[in-house]
C-alpha cells in the first residue's frame, strides 16, 4: 500500500507503466518462445489464456492457422468411443 500525496498522478502512471512494460514484455516472451519452437506445453497454455484473458479471439477462416488445424482434428461423427468397464466403489476394493 502507498500513500497518496501531491505526486499521486505521478505514482499511479508509474504503476501504469510498469503494468504496460509487463504485459509487453509477457507477450514478447511468449512469442519468442512459441517462434523458436522451444515453448513447452505449459507455455502453450500460459499464451492461451493470455489471449483469452485480453479478449482475443480467433475464427477458422479461409487459409489460416486454425482453420489447418481444425482440418487434421478427426471427424467427431468418426470417432469410436470406447467401451468402459464398471469402476467398483472404492470401499468395495480389498483392504492392504
Amino acid at each position: 500500500m502507498f500513500c497518496l500525496t501531491k505526486n499521486a498522478t505521478s505514482v499511479f502512471m508509474t504503476g501504469t507503466n510498469n503494468l504496460r512494460d509487463l504485459h509487453g514484455l509477457l507477450a514478447d516472451e511468449l512469442a519468442k518462445r512459441i517462434k523458436s519452437g522451444e515453448a513447452a506445453p505449459s507455455d502453450l497454455n500460459v499464451a492461451r489464456q493470455f489471449l483469452k484473458d485480453n479478449g482475443i479471439e480467433s475464427l477458422p477462416v479461409d487459409d489460416s492457422p486454425l482453420k489447418r488445424l481444425l482440418e487434421t482434428l478427426p471427424d467427431p461423427q468418426q470417432v469410436q468411443e470406447f467401451p468402459t468397464q464398471d469402476v467398483p466403489h472404492p470401499s468395495k476394493y480389498p483392504s492392504n
